[in-house]
Order: C-alpha cells, then sequence, then structure tokens
C-alpha cells in the first residue's frame, strides 16, 4: 500500500505485506491504521516501485 499527499510538507506512508499469510513486512508508520494520514515527509527525490 502506497499512500501520498501534495502538501507541504509532501508526506508518504509505505507498507508491504505478504498476501499469502498478511505478515507486515514493512511499514514506515507501524501502529497507523490503515486509514491513517501518512506522516512522513517527503525529503525530494522520487519514489520507484519495482515489481520482482
Amino acid at each position: 500500500m502506497l499512500t501520498a499527499t501534495d502538501g507541504s510538507p509532501d508526506t508518504f506512508r509505505i507498507e508491504i505485506w505478504k498476501t499469502a499469510d498478511d505478515t507486515i513486512v514493512y511499514d514506515n508508520q507501524i501502529g497507523g491504521g490503515d486509514t491513517a494520514d501518512p506522516t512522513t515527509a517527503s525529503a525530494g527525490g522520487s519514489i520507484q516501485i519495482h515489481k520482482g
């Protein structure tokens, strides 16, 4: 799941999980509900998502 907001500052949240058993692999906002506003500010650059 990737959630991003265009604001001042721009913020994002990334949560990755295994679909087989719903195990969370990565979450940059641990404890935040799935509908919580993203809180990590972007420091610039770009985000690229690659299918592995």
